[in-house]
């Protein structure tokens, strides 16, 4: 029986081939008026956009107030209450799961934040009504398609910057160090001369690195290194030792070792499979 709330509901349950591969909904919805929900340890991912209206969330031992034009995104397997403010709360819900959905969420959460403002009001709303019209006319890629809408969602909210004043532009230090190690990768590049060099310590330039790249400054070169490798080991007949000692590496072995844990493939098997047009 349909919410008496709810101006649209939908329940799915998703084939096996879908939920192994794809992004996938479970349930999705609009209520013009949420009442109140405590749960937790279900496995599924929400998120929840206000259209009118506010609501309370209480959510990993924080309390938050969601206001109009404001969403919030949660891992439903923590501890949630939330509830209505003011005898109204209409807001459009999605309840989601597969492939990387956790580490999206997680993400968003750290980057954006649990809740957050939208810069396009109808983001949210436009993508769960075209999921739930998918479904409604029976679409046989609704799976498909859906996978893709829910990537693209999640994408752009990772894209907001929660404050118009926040710096959003790579900072000139983090630039400066990229750009010393993508001219000298194949030289053993120190961290600490590098620090030295551009007038920044060891540890804030670490987190300036995690913070806007995801990523350590041994991690980007190091993905910087192996980028150049692989365009040595399709484009040029060079060995793979002296393709190691190319990009920064003086031992082969450790070379090699590393880029398979990296590629899930050796430098060698990277190389035949692509000549055969494989990968």
């Amino acid at each position: 029986m349909q919410d008496k709330n709810a101006v649209f509901e939908y329940y799915h349950t998703p084939s096996t081939f879908a939920k192994s591969k794809f992004f996938y909904v479970q349930m999705l919805g609009h209520f013009t008026h949420r009442t109140y929900l405590d749960r937790q340890n279900l496995n599924s991912f929400s998120l929840l956009y206000t259209v009118k209206g506010s609501g309370r969330l209480v959510y990993r031992d924080k309390e938050y107030t969601v206001a109009e034009n404001q969403a919030f995104i949660m891992d439903c397997m923590d501890f949630q209450h939330y509830e209505t403010l003011n005898n109204q709360w209409d807001c459009y819900w999605l309840h989601f799961n597969g492939c990387e959905s956790k580490a999206y969420v997680e993400l968003i959460m750290k980057k954006v934040g649990t809740v957050f403002s939208l810069n396009q009001k109808t983001l949210i709303s436009d993508a769960i009504i075209k999921i739930y019209e998918l479904y409604e006319s029976k679409d046989i890629h609704a799976d498909v398609v859906t996978s893709r809408l829910i990537v693209d969602l999640l994408t752009e909210i990772l894209l907001l910057s929660p404050d118009k004043d926040s710096e959003i532009d790579m900072p000139e230090k983090v630039q400066v160090a990229m750009e010393i190690m993508e001219e000298g990768y194949y030289n053993k590049i120190n961290l600490d001369a590098l620090c030295d060099e551009i007038g920044i310590s060891k540890q804030y330039l670490i987190a300036l690195f995690n913070k806007y790249t995801n990523m350590t400054p041994y991690e980007y070169l190091t993905n910087y290194r192996f980028s150049i490798a692989k365009k040595l080991l399709l484009t040029t007949e060079f060995p793979i030792s002296e393709i190691a000692g190319k990009v920064g590496y003086n031992s082969t072995s450790h070379f090699i070792k590393m880029f398979t844990k990296a590629e899930g493939v050796s430098p060698r098997k990277f190389k035949e499979s692509t000549m055969r047009g494989s990968l």
